[in-house]
């Protein structure tokens, strides 16, 4: 019995220390994961664009002809050009096409708790 409250009183003190030792962990976490602002929010940090532009060549469906897809995009932030165009591969001759101009106008630097924000596109 006596061997018993030993185990328990040593595996109690290691409890205590562990929790311890998370409940500092935790704090020092908190701490550094704060930002530096004064203001809380969502702000907007960066901005990257990923050039979705590709070419393709495939058969046309019900013939033995070729085409070719070519997806492009031009512009940059707030103003892309898409463009995307289905060419007979033999001719060159243009089957299909489409062309989509993408605006938009950033959103607030900071997107305030409690305040609605917005932003334009067309």
């Amino acid at each position: 019995m006596k061997k018993f409250s030993v185990f328990s009183k040593s595996f109690a003190l290691s409890t205590k220390a562990g929790l311890a030792f998370l409940f500092v962990l935790m704090c020092t976490n908190l701490v550094l994961s704060q930002t530096a602002s004064n203001e809380s929010g969502w702000y907007l940090t960066s901005y990257s664009f990923k050039d979705g532009s590709m070419q393709k060549e495939s058969v046309l469906m019900g013939t033995s002809s070729k085409m070719k897809d070519v997806v492009s995009f031009k512009g940059d932030k707030g103003n892309i050009e898409i463009t995307h165009n289905r060419n007979d591969l033999a001719s060159g001759k243009l089957l299909a096409g489409v062309t989509y101009q993408v605006t938009w106008t950033d959103p607030p630097a900071i997107l305030e708790p409690g305040t609605k924000s917005s932003f334009d596109y067309e």
